[in-house]
């Protein structure tokens, strides 16, 4: 069953910035694009490098390692070398804190 969990405080993020967040053992990146707030699950698909360490690009993450790119939106990967998607979480925010749904 999915549910809500707190990660923080909403200015805490970085327009542009990927910030990782651990929760339940698992890394979560997570970035803010103008009133967006996009949650990712912080491996690629392809070779399982942290995305945390690659660039935001409009709504898109880049890959450090091997250069594959993923909407943000969908967690689809958008050219090679990823074929697989990416999960991606809903996220709220109450006040100024930061939910994620699990």
């Amino acid at each position: 069953m999915s549910e809500m969990k707190k990660l923080g405080n909403i200015k805490d993020l970085i327009e542009g910035e990927l910030f990782t967040y651990f929760v339940d053992n698992s890394s979560i990146a997570v970035t803010k694009i103008g009133e967006s707030v996009f949650a990712i699950e912080n491996l690629c698909s392809h070779a399982k490098c942290s995305l945390d360490e690659g660039l935001i690009e409009e709504e898109t993450v880049v890959c450090p390692c091997h250069g594959a790119v993923f909407d943000l939106h969908t967690g689809d990967p958008l050219n090679p070398p990823a074929t697989k998607p990416i999960k991606t979480f809903q996220v709220s925010i109450s006040g100024e804190e930061l939910y994620i749904k699990l």
